[in-house]
């Protein structure tokens, strides 16, 4: 009996997902995030790995693009990957300085004229144009920065002065952005490596959606999370809290929206009052009535624009880089992150309540005082919203 006893204590116990980051720093402004993620760049020892859906030409890519060449100097492999969409005019610009100084350079889903030239057969060519125009709506949304393998920064803001009040003052947009170290880092390589090279299949790391770190790599992946982001909108009972500049909810979430308004969650959404795409406002709106009728809050904030995405479901704070749209369910990569500390989690309370009472609230009367003309312009953005 003491030999049996002995061997059982002895063996291995299932490992969990870890609960909480082992550090998590929050930045409520774009000027703190990049000026720690310039930090982070100049101290690198081994390795940099970037990805952005916008890469823009002005003050901040200009610094960050000084550093990362700096860090290549000191021995730093670094990799740095954009949407070719997002940043169509990035080897312009950039591009082609990053990989002369041997700087590894990917453009996810160029456009298919910006074929480069290469010395092959005019059918291989016309074969490549169409097959480029075939994926070109599964873009990169991913705005990330992975150091060493230890540190990254994560959040919703590009590479653009748009972001930076040291630029645009009052008029620069409103952001979140996370810096977290801890084992489930391992992932975000996973996913980087994944897509700047192009493989075909995930690890199983990547597929579970258990953890402090979520993406939507490979078609598996993405109903997986799907999935997952449901059921924690159907757990939530006190709840649902919506801060995302684009608001086109796909028809789970939804419905899932409006029977917990109907069954008494507190769910409110804040949106931003002017749009930097024109059409998103319009189509946003026809999703409204019914929303607003179930007792949905939904609260306009701005100026400034504000680009966050944050989502509060009972005490689970998810921020990063999806919206609450096809584009982040069905179309792009993402990647989203747990607020896991209490304090990050009571400030983002606090903050959201303090937009909320900055905002203007959409009503029902606020619709019936729209014009016949708009609303019938709204159902027909109706068409294209796979596609937002």
């Amino acid at each position: 009996m003491e030999i049996l006893t002995k061997v059982k204590s002895f063996k291995k116990k299932p490992s969990l997902p870890p609960q909480v980051w082992e550090e998590e720093v929050l930045f409520l402004d774009s000027d703190s995030y990049f000026q720690s993620l310039i930090q982070g760049i100049e101290q690198a020892k081994c390795s940099i790995a970037l990805e952005t859906y916008i890469f823009s030409r002005g003050y901040l890519g200009d610094r960050i693009v000084k550093a990362l060449i700096q860090a290549h100097h000191r021995g730093v492999k670094v990799r740095v990957m954009v949407d070719g969409v997002g940043s169509p005019q990035f080897w312009k610009n950039y591009g082609n300085s990053l990989t002369d100084f041997g700087i590894e350079v990917m453009v996810f889903r160029p456009w298919p004229w910006q074929n480069e030239i290469r010395k092959e057969k005019w059918v291989i060519f016309f074969l490549n144009f169409f097959y480029k125009w075939y994926w070109i709506n599964r873009g990169n949304h991913r705005k990330s920065c992975l150091i060493d393998n230890v540190t990254a920064w994560i959040g919703s803001m590009n590479i653009s002065d748009h972001h930076l009040k040291e630029v645009y003052n009052q008029k620069a947009w409103l952001d979140i952005g996370i810096q977290i170290q801890g084992p489930e880092l391992k992932k975000l390589r996973e996913a980087f490596d994944h897509t700047f090279f192009k493989k075909k299949s995930s690890s199983l790391a990547l597929l579970s959606q258990k953890g402090l770190i979520f993406f939507n790599t490979n078609l598996l992946q993405r109903r997986l999370l799907v999935h997952h982001q449901l059921t924690l909108f159907k757990k939530a009972q006190r709840k649902i809290w919506i801060q995302t500049p684009y608001f086109v909810p796909i028809r789970p979430i939804y419905r899932r929206l409006i029977r917990k308004a109907r069954k008494g969650c507190d769910v409110r959404i804040i949106l931003p009052r002017m749009s930097d795409i024109p059409l998103l406002k319009p189509l946003s709106y026809t999703f409204f009535y019914k929303l607003i009728k179930s007792g949905v809050k939904i609260y306009e904030y701005g100026p400034p624009f504000t680009h966050q995405k944050i989502l509060h479901l009972d005490d689970t704070v998810l921020i990063g880089s999806s919206n609450i749209n096809h584009r982040s369910f069905f179309h792009d990569l993402e990647v989203d992150v747990l607020v896991t500390h209490k304090e990050n989690k009571l400030y983002l309370v606090e903050k959201f309540l303090k937009e909320q009472s900055s905002s203007r609230e959409i009503t029902l009367t606020t619709l019936q005082k729209m014009g016949g003309w708009k609303l019938w312009f709204q159902r027909l953005l109706l068409l294209v919203r796979y596609w937002s």
